[in-house]
């Protein structure tokens, strides 16, 4: 119980720390509290989808974006992914980098492709993005695959969160 209070102090505090959701519904599934522990991972999908949000809108808070790939950084999300991939495209070239940046740390393989293609795409326009996909790329290949959901056992979800 005393990590379930810590981690909630500290999302708190960091809202953006995405994972502490993952955690305390961990915890409560061990406690055998499976309808705290489905609480807390639909909480864990109702930030990520708000945050996505937010990194796909045209008219959101540069500072937010970049904290929000740096939370996403985090997360092997399928979700967070796709929000990352769409930021590669962003107005502004810093929410691009740390789209890239967040994209190489999960290290999702099946990225690979679309990085790709947008390396391609933006060679001639915009060449420190090229580079910057380019040593994602590798480094993504050089790692061993992560798992391209996040982590929530479907004894612990709550009913009605895979339809």
């Amino acid at each position: 119980e005393a990590s379930i209070y810590s981690y909630g102090q500290a999302l708190a505090l960091q809202p953006t720390l995405l994972r502490a959701h993952l955690e305390i519904g961990g915890l409560y599934a061990e406690m055998g509290e499976a309808e705290l522990s489905g609480a807390a991972y639909l909480e864990y999908e109702k930030a990520v989808y708000r945050y996505a949000g937010i990194l796909e809108d045209p008219n959101a808070a540069i500072v937010d974006k970049m904290t929000i790939c740096e939370a996403f950084s985090y997360l092997p999300d399928e979700r967070a992914t796709k929000a990352l991939i769409g930021a590669l495209e962003d107005k502004d070239p810093k929410v691009r980098l740390a789209a890239v940046s967040a994209l190489s740390e999960i290290g999702v393989h099946s990225v690979v492709p679309a990085l790709q293609k947008i390396q391609s795409q933006k060679s001639m326009t915009d060449p420190e993005l090229a580079r910057a996909i380019g040593g994602a790329i590798k480094r993504i290949l050089a790692s061993p695959d992560s798992p391209s959901a996040a982590p929530v056992p479907n004894s612990v979800q709550p009913k009605g969160a895979d339809q």
